[in-house]
């Protein structure tokens, strides 16, 4: 039984990788110095280096389905929100397995293309603490895999000589921001903006080098999926029975606010000058952010003080919501992500809560979240659009793709979400 959410008859065009052109990956590149850090490299001690850290199908370059669609998810959601950003003062750096296929891979550099400060760089290493003393040397910090010190990742795109001269700056101190984005997510326009202002309230001048951190996540999202995540009631079933279900053609969003988790979009660790990863300690899992650290406002009333709070967490409450997540086939951990079949979702996340009426009411209110959704990340609905048609038209392949890469290193090994996959990928067969 298939989700009444599934499309109608509708021409898709299938993207085939046995037809593909097989395009020559492109070359290593290199550029001039261009110093657009410029404004906050001021030499006053307090400067800030902000580094977006985005993994893209590391370990996994044959996976080609899984690839194109988490490509498309790239375009349509996390592209748009990075070059909207208000302030444009930091570094995204995505990192792909050297051996990406050449067809996504050229793709990608197109998207990216003319941003100096948007980096492409094909490795399997992903480190922490950018320039920071426990991080190692610009070459330790770009070889292309962990265990392999004798090797420099590829620079696809962007200007590798400034992002040298911001390592080596971190390196030296000011203010360090580390932030988590994955390709199939996106950011607030002023995400980077809000996250800056509060940096240098708190981090800047500190003197408790070994307590200079502070950790920020963001307070709500907005969920995307291909399928219907509400609860199937008789008033959602009549709208998508009257509209047809062409009304949600670009899929159906749900907006979140989880107090006990730090979501991985806009999860981001800060450190004053002196500090670094390990001043922090152990690292935890998102939920554990919440319940181990301490929160920033529990701090500043218990210190009364209004600068300088540190050592805790925050939550960014100005920005709602303050990142979009795509829930799809895609996932590697599966964490409510719907299947189209109704025997299999009646017992997933938000389809239980038949008697919500705040969430019944966001089905209602899928226009207006849609012009949100545009004004605040610049998505659109025609590129959602496209990236659902695909999803949806590949699905088992997809799926299978994604379960072959489960395990690998760096990526997620649930029995529950392979089981899942294996029940999208090989339905008949169960």
């Amino acid at each position: 039984v298939r989700n009444s959410s599934l499309p109608r008859q509708k021409e898709v065009e299938r993207i085939k990788p046995l037809a593909m052109t097989k395009k020559s990956a492109p070359k290593n590149t290199t550029f001039s110095p261009q110093r657009i850090l410029s404004d906050h490299l001021d030499g006053s001690g307090n400067e800030i280096i902000h580094v977006i850290q985005t993994r893209f199908m590391q370990g996994q370059p044959d996976l080609l389905e899984l690839g194109l669609a988490r490509l498309a998810l790239f375009e349509a959601f996390c592209v748009p929100s990075m070059l909207s950003q208000t302030n444009e003062n930091f570094i995204w750096i995505i990192r792909t397995d050297p051996h990406l296929h050449p067809v996504i891979l050229s793709k990608m550099m197109d998207l990216i293309e003319g941003k100096n400060n948007f980096l492409l760089i094909g490795s399997n290493h992903n480190p922490e603490g950018f320039g920071r003393p426990d991080n190692g040397s610009f070459d330790q910090f770009l070889r292309i895999e962990s265990n392999v010190t004798d090797s420099r990742g590829i620079v696809w795109s962007g200007n590798a000589t400034m992002l040298e001269e911001a390592y080596n700056k971190s390196a030296g101190g000011g203010i360090l921001l580390e932030t988590r984005l994955d390709g199939d997510d996106g950011l607030h326009r002023d995400f980077i903006k809000t996250l800056q202002k509060d940096a240098k309230k708190h981090l800047a001048n500190q003197n408790d080098e070994a307590n200079a951190w502070r950790v920020w996540c963001v307070h709500s999202n907005i969920e995307w999926h291909p399928f219907n995540p509400y609860p199937e009631t008789p008033e959602i079933l009549a709208s998508i029975e009257q509209n047809h279900g062409a009304v949600f053609d670009a899929g159906f969003l749900v907006l979140f606010s989880d107090n006990g988790i730090c979501v991985t979009p806009g999860l981001t660790f800060g450190y004053g000058n002196g500090a670094s990863r390990s001043s922090i300690g152990d690292r935890l899992r998102h939920d554990q952010i919440m319940k181990e650290m301490r929160s920033c406002d529990e701090v500043a009333i218990e210190s009364k003080k209004n600068n300088g709070v540190v050592g805790c967490r925050k939550r960014l409450t100005s920005l709602v919501p303050g990142a979009v997540r795509t829930r799809t086939t895609t996932s590697a951990g599966m964490n409510n992500v719907f299947t189209g079949d109704n025997n299999t979702d009646k017992t997933i996340g938000l389809k239980k809560y038949t008697s919500n009426k705040k969430l019944i009411k966001q089905f209602f209110e899928q226009d207006k979240m849609w012009k949100g959704l545009s004004l605040y990340f610049s998505i659109s609905k025609n590129s959602a659009n496209d990236a659902r048609w695909l999803i949806l038209d590949r699905l088992q392949e997809i799926a299978a793709d994604n379960l072959r890469g489960q395990c690998t290193p760096g990526h997620s090994c649930k029995q529950g979400a392979q089981a899942l996959l294996e029940k999208m990928a090989y339905p008949l067969s169960l």
